[in-house]
């Protein structure tokens, strides 16, 4: 995946017409690509991408989403005032917050959200039913009583035991303090007189998704994707 992603960028690259000043901000735009600026905690925040529509597509680092405005490929979002920016008029405004990226000359804001200039489908894929997936649908909150106790004291808990036949499926799993985990044994909620929160469903496709690390939300976001966008489950 990372092959294929680095041929697209090399052939926006070489559409790029490679005077001294654009061969001077390719190797820095690919120094950050490559991981050589590794030592930058900025380059590696979380930048959310939209397609030409504005609907959110993917997740991915400050580190690519530069590279992506450079090549033509992204135009990097204001935040604030939802104005577009190419990446030289992006630098050229330099920092105007506390996340910035520094080069050897210059300083610019940390890319928060980027608009693909040419991609305006929508990922079709299915979330892959694992532990942290199930996590994230949760909201990593206990499903019962609503307690936010830590991941180390959540588990999942099958709403109809597999000793009576439940399946470990999206539909039949959620999360469970221990607590409400020991008071509900090998029981169904009605048996133990426990009331599930939500309907457990499998979740539609979202970024959230797509994206390994666990982290927290920017503020930023919430004009793109609001709460319930990220965090309710959805029926197919």
């Amino acid at each position: 995946m990372k092959r294929k992603h680095n041929k697209i960028l090399w052939k926006g690259v070489e559409a790029v017409s490679c005077s001294r000043r654009l061969k001077y901000i390719l190797w820095i735009a690919f120094s950050l690509c490559e991981g050589k600026d590794s030592a930058r905690p900025m380059l590696s925040s979380p930048t959310l991408v939209l397609n030409r529509s504005w609907v959110p597509i993917n997740i991915t680092t400050a580190r690519r989403a530069v590279v992506m405005a450079f090549v033509g490929l992204a135009r990097i979002v204001d935040v604030q005032t939802y104005e577009l920016f190419s990446f030289d008029r992006w630098v050229s405004r330099g920092p105007t917050n506390g996340n910035v990226i520094h080069s050897v000359n210059s300083a610019f804001d940390v890319p928060e959200v980027v608009v693909a200039r040419r991609y305006d489908r929508i990922p079709k894929s299915g979330v892959v039913f694992s532990r942290r997936n199930l996590y994230r649908r949760d909201s990593y909150m206990c499903q019962y009583c609503g307690g936010k106790p830590g991941v180390s004291e959540l588990s999942l808990d099958h709403v109809l035991p597999r000793s009576m036949g439940g399946r470990t499926t999206w539909e039949n799993c959620v999360l469970a303090c221990t607590t409400c985990n020991t008071r509900k044994g090998g029981r169904t909620p009605e048996q133990a007189r426990m009331r599930l929160l939500s309907v457990p469903r499998k979740p539609n496709w979202s970024p959230w998704y797509s994206f390994a690390r666990r982290f927290q939300k920017p503020k930023s976001w919430d004009a793109f994707i609001s709460d319930i966008y990220w965090n309710t489950a959805l029926e197919e």
